[in-house]
């Protein structure tokens, strides 16, 4: 969302999605507003489109989660993000993950952006 010329990214994670320790076999339990936000088919496809962000995971980006984090962070208009941690050792990994500045390595941004869009995830 923007607040007067700057972006705020919420959901970073996509309410945990992209933190890529999900099972193909994921379900949410009733009352889990995950449940309402995908179907099955949709989140069992979603979790197999996670495979064009692995190839961004090397060197000091250590995780999925890490690619997420750092991809929102490489975007200049991006002047804060909604982490969402439940827990403080969560929001030691995610400032473990974020590392420093220049967030993806060069040539990262667009080649993570052409896999994502091949594997038919719309921006």
């Amino acid at each position: 969302f923007s607040l007067g010329g700057s972006i705020a990214a919420a959901s970073v994670l996509s309410y945990g999605l992209l933190a890529g320790q999900w099972p193909s076999t994921k379900t949410f339990a009733s009352g889990d507003h995950r449940k309402d936000r995908w179907s099955e088919p949709e989140l069992k496809r979603r979790i197999v489109q996670l495979n064009a962000l692995r190839p961004s995971v090397l060197n000091e980006v250590t995780s999925l989660r890490a690619v997420a984090l750092r991809y929102v962070l490489s975007e200049d208009a991006v002047t804060s993000a909604v982490l969402g941690p439940r827990t403080g050792a969560q929001l030691d990994s995610l400032i473990r993950d974020a590392g420093k500045a220049p967030y993806l390595p060069e040539g990262g941004r667009t080649a993570l952006e052409n896999r994502v869009r091949a594997a038919g995830v719309q921006s």
